[in-house]
């Protein structure tokens, strides 16, 4: 029956996996964008820059001017030869052709630089015509060959930004996780410390509820005391005066606090339920009980607190007499509390042993805790405390003890 302590969970500052779930988005981000910028930064490298025909539009050029050159009978001889040498050496340069390269742009048509080159080296006109026309047809292929490159760096442009699109929504998609999951985590810790915090005020309420009746027992005996003249009255009253020094000494050990009124660990021997029962009996408390003995393995501590709750309750409420009985049958033990009270509706029954509870016009001091109590050490016991309404007023309190309790 013993419940283990409530282990409440503790967080470093900053832990190493929480410091992970934060980095976490940045670095998927990064990932994203290094997948979609590579292979468009690779084939930049690769192509180089090729958003311009300028050599096939020099070549054209030069051609063409040399072409008017010849037409002018003003032109000296010697600017013809320099600007021929001139176009012959770039022909033959592949150097001025890498950009956009000569064999990318020859796939694109069927204009061929050589065929330039073999046409202007024969130095006819007609020829020079002919390498005019398929130098401009080189150009317009170097001109389609760079609109295909555009469009194939705007889709490589289009895909990063999709993948920056991309990385933005799971950054973001992250953060949303990683919050909610930081938000979780305290409020969890936060209901942890709140359920710690109650089990404490509860624990603390139940121990200052438990330690006033043998304080009043301990004043109300030591005033008896002395106005006692006999030895055996003195005698009498010094076993009582002892037995409440024993309970409040019992219930006020703050060690073993939380083991006396949360876990309720038991201490169980084998003990007459008569011997618990008699000092009950009072002015006001008549007690019922077998001629035999009933001898059940119990904690008399928690059953004594038990009964001196339930009985405590009932005085508050009875008009006359509190009647305490004790039955015990083969497979049941049962200790009945009956007052003869206004009873009590079914809703208050109902949460009577909630903690803290008191019914509404309730005057009667009180914390609300005896009936709570009460129930928890008889649950400890197997067993369990219900309230039953008396036919014509009252209440009758059933204490019942488990099977466990039970003494081959």
């Amino acid at each position: 029956m013993t419940r283990p302590p409530r282990a409440v969970p503790t967080m470093p500052w900053f832990p190493v996996r929480e410091l992970l779930l934060t980095i976490l988005p940045s670095l998927l981000t990064v990932i994203i964008l290094l997948v979609g910028y590579l292979p468009v930064r690779a084939d930049l490298e690769r192509t180089g820059n090729l958003w311009t025909s300028y050599p096939y539009e020099s070549i054209v050029n030069s051609l063409f001017l040399y072409h008017l050159d010849r037409e002018d009978p003003r032109t000296p001889t010697a600017r013809l030869d320099s600007a021929r040498q001139q176009i012959e050496s770039s022909l033959r340069n592949p150097a001025e052709f890498q950009f956009p390269p000569i064999q990318a742009v020859e796939a694109h048509g069927p204009a061929r630089l050589q065929r330039v080159r073999a046409l202007f080296a024969t130095g006819r006109e007609r020829d020079l015509h002919e390498a005019i026309q398929e130098a401009i047809r080189l150009n317009v292929q170097a001109h389609e060959y760079i609109i295909q490159l555009r469009e194939v760096y705007v889709g490589q442009l289009r895909r990063v930004q999709w993948y920056m699109l991309g990385a933005a929504l799971a950054s973001g998609l992250m953060g949303v996780l990683l919050t909610g999951r930081l938000l979780q985590r305290w409020q969890r810790e936060r209901r942890a410390r709140d359920a710690e915090a109650r089990d404490t005020q509860h624990m603390l309420a139940m121990a200052s509820h438990e330690l006033r009746r043998p304080l009043q027992k301990l004043l109300l005996v030591s005033d008896l005391l002395r106005d006692s003249h006999t030895r055996e009255r003195q005698q009498e009253l010094l076993e009582l005066l002892e037995d409440a020094a024993v309970q409040v000494a019992s219930r006020s050990d703050l060690a073993r606090l939380e083991d006396l009124f949360s876990d309720t660990t038991l201490d169980l021997k084998p003990t007459d339920l008569r011997t618990l029962i008699s000092p009950f009996v009072g002015p006001r408390v008549y007690l019922t009980l077998p001629p035999l003995p009933v001898v059940r393995a119990v904690d008399t501590r928690r059953i004594r607190q038990a009964i001196e709750n339930l009985v405590e309750n009932a005085l508050k409420h009875t008009r006359t007499l509190v009647q305490v009985e004790l039955h015990a049958h083969r497979d049941v033990t049962e200790i009945h509390v009956v007052d003869d009270g206004a009873g009590l509706s079914e809703e208050v029954r109902a949460r009577a042993f909630e903690a803290f509870y008191r019914a509404p016009g309730q005057s009667n001091p009180g914390r609300g805790l005896g009936l709570t109590i009460a129930r928890q050490f008889a649950r400890a016991h197997g067993g369990d405390v219900d309230l039953i309404a008396e036919p014509g007023g009252g209440t009758r309190a059933i204490l019942r003890l488990g099977s466990m309790t039970r003494v081959p």
